[in-house]
């Protein structure tokens, strides 16, 4: 299976279309993604839909421990309550449950593919309505691009994430999308 269909891995600059399919099975499964255990995207959010309305809760899909801590010492000004999401399994188990007000993605998290987790929630109408906002490292110009195609609400890079958090999740809260 060619890597840039796996879920679970991290986005590899040299995948999707620099580096080449080298079997037929490779290039079949070449641009679809599946997850871990090779189910196509399609089926992954299949399961007991969340008809639940949105809550005021923010998801930080992160690893990162630095960028944790500054999201939870961030957001303590808002009041929003906070949940730690780190695998594509969690995701897709909590959503079952209940669904966020706000999905903080870090799109340099190394546990999953970022760009699947905001592709899949973007192309499933269930979730696509529930707002993410998308942080990358300042030169990764490719990462910023993709991310914003790909539906992110809100790409910023690290450091203007870092300053302006609450404000943002705040907009992308309470739907102010004129100065998104």
């Amino acid at each position: 299976m060619h890597p840039c269909t796996r879920w679970d891995q991290a986005y590899s600059s040299d995948c999707c279309g620099i580096q080449p399919c080298d079997t037929k099975e490779d290039s079949e499964s070449h641009g679809k993604v599946v997850n871990a255990r090779n189910q196509p995207k399609e089926n992954m959010m299949s399961e007991t839909p969340n008809d639940a309305a949105p809550t005021n809760i923010v998801w930080g899909v992160v690893n990162d421990i630095m960028f944790w801590s500054k999201i939870k010492g961030g957001l303590k000004r808002t009041g929003y309550p906070l949940r730690r999401i780190r695998t594509d399994l969690e995701l897709m188990e909590t959503l079952k449950a209940e669904t966020p007000g706000v999905i903080i993605v870090d799109m340099g998290n190394d546990a999953m593919n970022a760009f699947a987790v905001v592709q899949t929630l973007k192309e499933d109408e269930r979730y696509q309505s529930i707002p993410i906002l998308a942080f990358c490292n300042h030169d990764d110009v490719a990462a910023f691009t993709r991310a914003r195609s790909l539906g992110a609400n809100n790409v910023v890079t690290n450091g203007v994430f870092s300053v302006s958090m609450d404000d943002l999740v705040k907009e992308l809260m309470e739907g102010d999308d004129d100065e998104l």
